[in-house]
């Protein structure tokens, strides 16, 4: 499909066997590592639509991972899914989409005990709502976000900080 060097693809085959591939091993990591290629390179030729889909059978299959082996590399690959689907939708301009995205991840992280994740997706919920003017709804979601990153302090200095100098742009005092 690649040949050594080349940067053109046959886009229909490979949309087509990235997805059937999915279809066989709706469980196999490997599978959505080429979703995610396909993905790269349907933006890089700005096949939005394309990306959008293969991004989302991404989601799904580190989804069922999750649900049923819910492991700490799982729970990693369906957040970098989720993640990946969320910039392909701020790419579109569909910043609902990226909101559901971010909430799945705060939801997933929830249940795994994972309070760093949760931390992360409200403060990009906080950013996607201050960048959308609604601030009093950025200000509590990066307060939430300052204060569980606060809680596991020794791992998350850097992310905590830069939450806080987020907070401090839009006037939101330590």
């Amino acid at each position: 499909m690649l040949p050594s060097g080349s940067q053109e693809i046959d886009a229909v085959r490979f949309h087509s066997l990235s997805l059937e591939l999915a279809d066989r091993f709706p469980l196999a990591e490997s599978a959505s590592k080429l979703l995610y290629q396909a993905t790269v390179a349907y933006a890089r030729m700005n096949d939005f639509a394309a990306a959008t889909a293969t991004a989302a059978r991404m989601v799904s299959v580190w989804r069922a991972l999750c649900q049923a082996n819910p492991t700490d590399d799982a729970l990693s690959g369906h957040a970098h899914a989720l993640d990946t689907l969320a910039g392909i939708y701020r790419a579109r301009g569909m910043a609902d989409e990226v909101a559901a995205c971010l909430v799945e991840l705060v939801e997933w992280h929830l249940a795994c005990g994972n309070t760093v994740g949760v931390a992360w997706a409200l403060r990009e919920l906080g950013a996607l709502a201050f960048r959308s003017g609604d601030l009093d709804n950025a200000a509590k979601k990066l307060t939430r976000a300052d204060e569980l990153y606060a809680e596991d302090a020794e791992d998350i200095w850097k992310c905590r900080r830069s939450t806080t100098l987020v907070r401090q742009g839009i006037g939101i005092p330590d």
